[in-house]
């Protein structure tokens, strides 16, 4: 785990900019330290090759004005000042390399001239004219130079931190903003939506995929919690109704037959408990991905298997079926699609208008096999609403449990679930995709 200091994206940020402009003024240092060196010795060595070339210039003319042998130090005193310049040094040697003359006191040690120095010589008749330039100066200078580079550098450095601490701040400011939005969302309000801190691309797009999250985790927080609702309701009934036979049988004295019809009761009950219980182990496992891998179903089969079924139910309420169902085969889990046509077709059955009929169909639709089940039910007259969604609170749009699986189902398979009611028909469509 990294140090306290460096959590901090702003730190790490800002100490990376500098890091890396510290490799760019050091790497920019030494390379103007180099070139300084360089232009300081080929400084030196031009002003010595002019000098050089003075001096050679006025021994020509000074032996041309002066014939016979030539007296380097009288011609040096009359002519000094064209050879020496500002900080050129000249010494007159002998053949013993005995100095006769030099231009300043301080002048280059001879015959083994100091490294602080530059030189060069020229020999004339028998005695030499030594040129020489103090490169200790020169070196200071630089030495000074090179100082005053580091310390820009330095400062350079600090600036730039300073500045890539205040302008990372400003940049990552919207985070903080965005984060303090965040916290007011909790586990009890996850309806909270989230305002873009900045119109910065970046930023809208995160606030566009958090309020997305967000409203996937309110989706699912509002599902669960009308889910507890339904299945409370669903548990409680047949719990009542199992209590109340059970107390009524033990109330008094009875006969085998009156027993023995609490007994039948209790166990519709009971039956209905389990088939309960049953209900909400699939929508756990729904709902947790624990699903199987999908197999080839023949989905007519399972309509009529399903039909069968109910059959005794729908001859109790004097129902009809009409079916319009194709022989199809279809991949999908094991069991979800049983359990999404048993749901709606007891539904269907349980809540129709008596002696209506009861319509399925089931048939190709592009590349999508489309499951439409519709029942007559008592309804206000001119009642037409469409929803893309079941809503399991409202009686007249679900009928408990059944429908909130059928909903898990579709979502966790990624089929389409519509739910549409015009003049006292309800219709559910279930479009399925092997995507």
């Amino acid at each position: 785990m990294l140090p306290s200091p460096f959590r901090s994206m702003r730190a790490r940020m800002t100490m990376g900019f500098a890091l890396f402009m510290s490799i760019v003024v050091v790497a920019g240092t030494l390379t103007l330290v180099v070139l300084l060196q360089h232009f300081a010795k080929t400084r030196a060595a031009s002003r010595l090759d002019v000098a050089y070339l003075s001096a050679q210039t006025m021994l020509v003319q000074y032996s041309q004005e002066h014939p016979g042998p030539i007296s380097l130090v009288q011609m040096i005193k009359e002519h000094q000042s064209e050879i020496t310049g500002i900080d050129v040094v000249v010494l007159v040697v002998d053949e013993q390399n005995q100095v006769l003359w030099k231009s300043q006191k301080d002048a280059l040690s001879w015959p083994q001239p100091s490294p602080n120095w530059r030189w060069r010589s020229l020999d004339v008749n028998h005695q030499k004219l030594v040129l020489g330039i103090p490169w200790k100066s020169v070196q200071l200078e630089f030495v000074e130079r090179s100082w005053a580079l580091v310390a820009l550098g330095i400062l350079a450095v600090i600036g730039t931190a300073l500045g890539a601490w205040l302008v990372v701040g400003r940049t990552l400011s919207p985070i903080g903003a965005l984060a303090r939005q965040v916290k007011q969302a909790s586990k009890e309000d996850l309806q909270v939506r989230l305002n873009p801190p900045s119109q910065d691309a970046e930023m809208v797009e995160l606030v566009n995929t958090l309020n997305g999250l967000l409203k996937h985790l309110g989706d699912e927080a509002e599902l669960r919690s009308r889910f507890y609702a339904i299945a409370s309701h669903e548990l409680r009934t047949p719990l009542q109704a199992l209590s109340g036979h059970l107390e009524l049988a033990l109330s008094r004295d009875r006969d085998n037959q009156a027993y023995k019809k609490v007994m039948q009761e209790s166990l519709g009950q009971t039956q209905r408990l389990i088939l309960l219980v049953q209900a909400l182990l699939q929508l756990y496992q729904i709902e947790n991905k624990t699903q199987p891998q999908h197999v080839e179903v023949n989905l007519s089969k399972i309509i009529d298997s399903q039909i069968t079924v109910l059959q005794p139910l729908i001859e109790r309420r004097k129902l009809r079926t009409e079916c319009h169902i194709e022989n199809l085969q279809w991949s999908a889990p094991p069991g979800h699609f049983d359990i999404v046509v048993r749901n709606l077709l007891e539904n269907a059955v349980k809540y129709s208008r008596r002696s209506c009929p009861i319509k399925i169909n089931l048939r190709c639709h592009g590349a999508k096999v489309l499951l439409q089940i519709s029942n007559q039910y008592d309804s206000v007259a001119g009642d037409i609403s469409t929803t893309k969604r079941t809503d399991p609170q409202s009686k007249m749009d679900s009928h408990g449990l059944g429908m909130t699986i059928c909903e898990a189902i579709a979502n966790a398979n990624n089929w389409e679930m519509q739910l549409q009611r015009e003049n006292g028909e309800i219709t559910v469509s279930v479009w399925l995709d092997e995507s």
